[in-house]
């Protein structure tokens, strides 16, 4: 039997699905068909606090589970799969650097780059 969503995954889908619907799928084949990068629709999803879910708060991320995560990922993935790609290629850099920046030598740079890199004011 599959996981039951949350209360929260339920509204964080209904929210990315209006995203996609309304900012994500409009533009989507002109994006595929000339190879453009969509800065504006990763900057959006910044100001929707999305580049940090699984981040520590400490860190300006949101502190929820990978799950969540997931469900964010495929709403994003259904409407385009290239910007899914790129979404899910800033995670695995953020995952490596939240799991050993805790232990390596430059934890400090970990933290600062995470900060960074999860934050909306960052963008």
């Amino acid at each position: 039997m599959p996981h039951p969503f949350t209360e929260e995954q339920r509204r964080l889908r209904e929210t990315l699905r209006t995203f996609a619907r309304e900012e994500v799928v409009p533009g989507a084949a002109e994006r595929d068909r000339t190879a453009a990068y969509p800065a504006q629709l990763v900057t959006r999803l910044a100001e929707l606090g999305l580049m940090g879910i699984t981040i520590p708060q400490e860190y300006g991320g949101l502190g929820l589970d990978t799950p969540t995560q997931l469900v964010a990922v495929e709403e994003i993935a259904y409407a385009d799969a290239a910007l899914a790609s790129i979404y899910t290629g800033h995670y695995l850099g953020m995952e490596v650097s939240s799991c050993m920046g805790a232990t390596s030598r430059s934890a400090a740079t970990s933290r600062r780059w995470l900060a960074a890199s999860s934050s909306r004011a960052s963008r």
